[in-house]
């Protein structure tokens, strides 16, 4: 999925987040995120999201992949998270629009 979209950076990481210096299941390169991915048909989204804030640190924003059988991957960020992400795009747009 990261690879059709560009992203050439982001890899799988082995054992799934069992390094001790990275325990994140994504590596994304220089992308602030730290990302659990999860399929699993039982949901446990707020389980996920701490899981995820808990290894992210400072720097990175915390992030869950989830899905199940026969459904889409669907994606958790903090609503927080969510409006500041969509104000750095309308920022960059704005920047990007004054240029051309």
């Amino acid at each position: 999925m990261f690879r059709e979209a560009g992203l050439k950076d982001v890899k799988v990481m082995p054992g799934s987040g069992a390094f001790q210096f990275f325990k994140g299941d994504l590596y994304m390169g220089m992308l602030p995120y730290h990302v659990e991915c999860k399929n699993q048909e039982t949901s446990k989204p707020w389980q996920w999201y701490e899981q995820s804030r808990s290894q992210a640190g400072m720097s990175k924003t915390p992030l869950v992949f989830f899905s199940r059988n026969h459904s889409q991957p669907m994606a958790l960020l903090s609503a927080h998270d969510l409006i500041q992400l969509i104000c750095e795009l309308e920022e960059y747009k704005k920047l990007w629009h004054d240029e051309n």
